[in-house]
C-alpha cells in the first residue's frame, strides 16, 4: 500500500494548481479523508487507506492536461469511474465535467465518442473547453428507429439521457462524420434521443459557445447535429456549424418540444438548418445562413413562433412553413436565395405528434395554420421562375380533396431588388401592405405578374379573400398585379410603372373572375404607366 504523509488542507486546496506542484508529489498524500494523486491513469494502479475517501487528480495522463479532476469512492460505479488496485470503484464527482476526465483527446484526430457519452450520462453539465480543442464524434452505433416515415436508417454517435443534456463551450469545436453502409441512404445523428410522446421526458437542453463541424469528405452523406424529443425547455446559442469541405450537415431536429430558444447561430456551408415539428412556443433570433439548401423547415405543426432577425445569403428555400400557427416573423434579410418564405401545409400532417408516431399519414384531418405575420422584409436577387421569392398558399389541385385555405396571412413592409415573383393560391384574410418591387426578373410563365394571387372557387374552402395596399411595383415584363377568382379583394395605393416590357396589352392590376361584388377598387387605386405606354392598362376586369 502507498504510504500516506501529512498534508495541510490548505496544501491539498493549492493542489487545484497542479502545474506547480509537478515533480514534487509523486505518491499519494493524504489528510482528513483526501489524497492527491498527479494522474488519473496512475490513481488506477493505487492502494488508498479506508480513511481516503477522495482522490484528486492533476491530469488524466499527464499533469496539467485539462483531465484532472476530483473522484469520491463508491459503491455504485457510472461511466467515469475507475477501479484501483484492489478493485475499489471511484467516481467523478466535479459538478461541471470534460471528457478529457474519462480519457477523450480533443485533438482532432481521436475517436472521442465514447469519451463524450460517458461524461453526458452523468447529466451534468459539460464543458467541451476553449478553441484549441477538437472533439471527434462518429455515428458508429444504430438508432431504435428509421428517418422520419421512411425506411431509410438512422444512426449516431452520442445517446441522449433521458434527463437532458447541457453542453457547453469557449469556442471548441465538434467534428462529426458519419456512418453509410454499401449503397443505403442513411441519416447520421451526432445527438440523438430517442422518439417518445411524453413531451416532457427528456428534461432540458441546453446547448452554448461550441463549433459544429461536418464532415462531407468521409461516409455517410446525410449529416445532422441534433434530434431532440420531448423537452419543455430547448435553448441553443452562440454556436456556428460549418460544413468541410462542401455543403454538408448540419440539422438540428426539434420535435414534441416546447419553449424553445435558438439565438446567435450561424450556418455555413450546410445542407439544412433547423427542423421543427409538433413544437410550441418557439423563439428564433439573430441567426446566418451562408450558402445553404434549405435554412429554416417548419415540417409539420408549430404553435406560437417568433423569427427575427435572420440574415440569409447564396442559398436556396430560407423559411418553409407548414401548419404553422400564431406566427410573427421580422427583420429578415437574403440575398441570391430562392424562396424566401414558402407557406402552406401537408395535407397527411396528423394533428398530434402521438398519431405522427403511430404512422397515421392518410389524408385526414388537414392541420392548416394560419394567423401568420411577416414583415420588414429585405430581398435581393431572390427567387426566380419557378420558385417564387413567397410562395404563400397551397395548391388544392392534388387527390387529398377540398382542403380549407389558409387564414389571416399580413404581409408589411417588403422591398425587393432583381428578384422573383410573389405566389399567393389560396387564403381567406391574406393581406399585403406597404411593398415595393423593383425590377422583378422572374415570373409566372402565364402572365408575367409580379404579384400573382388566385382562389380556386369564391364560395368554397378554396376561397380567396386579399388586400392590396400602398404597393410599388417598378419594372416587371408582364402584368404589375394579377388576382383571379377573388372572393373579395380590395385595393388602394397602387403605384406601377415599367411593367409589361416583354408582354404587350399588360395590366397595372388585373383581374379575372371571381364575386364582383366583393371588389373594393377605389378611383385612382391604381397610378402610373406601363410599357410601351400605348399598349398598356391600368386596370382591367375580365
Amino acid at each position: 500500500m502507498l504510504g500516506h504523509k501529512s498534508l495541510s488542507r490548505r496544501a491539498v486546496l493549492l493542489a487545484a494548481g497542479f502545474v506547480a506542484l509537478r515533480g514534487q508529489l509523486g505518491e499519494a498524500r493524504g489528510d482528513e479523508g483526501l489524497a492527491y494523486v498527479e494522474t488519473t491513469l496512475q490513481a488506477r494502479t493505487g492502494q488508498y487507506a479506508k480513511n481516503i475517501g477522495t482522490l484528486q487528480t492533476g491530469g488524466y495522463r499527464v499533469v496539467g492536461d485539462g483531465g484532472g479532476g476530483t473522484w469520491r469512492r463508491s459503491d455504485r460505479p457510472d461511466g467515469s469511474s475507475f477501479t484501483d488496485a484492489t478493485g475499489q470503484a471511484w467516481v467523478l464527482s466535479d459538478p461541471v465535467v470534460s471528457p478529457k476526465q474519462v480519457g477523450g483527446f480533443g485533438d482532432g484526430r481521436s475517436d472521442d465518442t465514447s469519451a463524450i457519452q460517458a461524461v453526458v450520462d452523468l447529466c451534468r453539465p459539460v464543458d467541451l473547453g476553449g478553441q484549441e480543442n477538437v472533439w471527434l464524434l462518429i455515428a458508429n452505433q444504430d438508432s431504435p428507429f428509421t428517418y422520419g416515415n421512411t425506411l431509410s436508417p438512422c444512426h449516431f454517435a452520442v445517446s441522449i439521457p433521458r434527463p437532458g443534456l447541457r453542453l457547453s463551450g469557449s469556442g471548441a469545436t465538434v467534428r462529426f462524420r458519419g456512418y453509410r453502409p454499401a449503397d443505403v441512404i442513411e441519416v447520421n445523428y451526432a445527438f440523438l434521443a430517442r422518439k417518445t410522446a411524453d413531451e416532457n421526458a427528456l428534461g432540458p437542453v441546453a446547448v452554448d459557445g461550441l463549433r459544429f463541424e461536418f464532415d462531407g469528405s468521409g461516409v455517410g452523406r446525410n449529416l445532422r447535429s441534433f434530434h431532440i424529443v420531448g423537452s419543455k425547455d430547448v435553448k441553443i446559442s452562440n454556436c456556428s456549424f460549418q460544413g468541410l469541405p462542401k455543403r454538408a450537415g448540419s440539422t438540428i431536429t426539434l420535435q414534441n418540444c416546447s419553449n424553445i430558444h435558438m439565438y446567435n447561430l450561424s450556418f455555413k456551408d450546410v445542407t439544412q438548418g433547423m427542423n421543427f415539428s409538433y413544437v410550441n412556443n418557439v423563439v428564433v433570433d439573430n441567426i446566418i445562413f451562408d450558402n445553404f439548401v434549405e435554412a429554416i423547415d417548419f415540417d409539420r405543426v408549430a404553435i406560437n413562433v417568433n423569427i427575427s432577425n435572420v440574415f440569409f445569403k447564396n442559398g436556396g428555400q430560407c423559411l418553409d412553413f407548414s401548419s404553422i400557427e400564431d406566427v410573427s416573423v421580422s427583420a429578415v434579410s437574403a440575398e441570391k436565395v430562392g424562396n424566401i418564405v414558402k407557406l402552406n401545409y401537408k395535407p397527411t400532417t396528423p394533428p398530434t405528434y402521438e398519431e405522427y408516431l403511430a404512422g397515421v399519414m392518410k389524408p385526414g384531418r388537414p392541420t392548416v395554420g394560419g394567423r401568420i405575420l411577416i414583415r420588414n422584409v429585405r430581398g435581393v436577387e431572390a427567387g426566380s421562375g419557378r420558385f417564387p421569392a413567397f410562395d404563400i398558399g397551397f395548391s388544392r389541385s392534388g387527390p387529398y380533396g377540398n382542403w380549407p385555405a389558409v387564414p389571416e396571412i399580413k404581409l408589411i413592409d417588403v422591398r425587393l431588388t432583381k428578384s422573383g415573383w410573389t405566389r399567393i393560391r389560396e387564403g381567406v384574410g391574406i393581406s399585403l401592405e406597404d411593398w415595393r418591387l423593383t425590377d422583378v426578373t422572374g415570373t409566372d410563365s402565364r402572365f408575367g405578374a409580379a404579384i400573382h394571387a388566385s382562389g380556386s372557387d369564391p364560395k368554397g374552402p378554396g376561397a380567396l379573400s386579399i388586400a392590396l395596399r400602398n404597393i410599388v411595383v417598378e419594372g416587371v415584363e408582364g402584368d404589375a398585379i394579377l388576382v383571379e377568382r377573388p372572393a373579395s379583394l380590395s385595393v388602394e395605393g397602387l403605384h406601377v410603372s415599367r411593367f409589361g416590357a416583354g408582354r404587350p396589352n399588360s395590366a397595372g392590376l388585373r383581374v379575372i373572375g371571381g364575386a364582383q361584388a366583393g371588389f373594393q377598387i377605389k378611383p385612382n387605386a391604381v397610378v402610373g404607366s406601363g410599357v410601351p405606354e400605348e399598349q398598356a392598362s391600368l386596370v382591367v376586369v375580365e
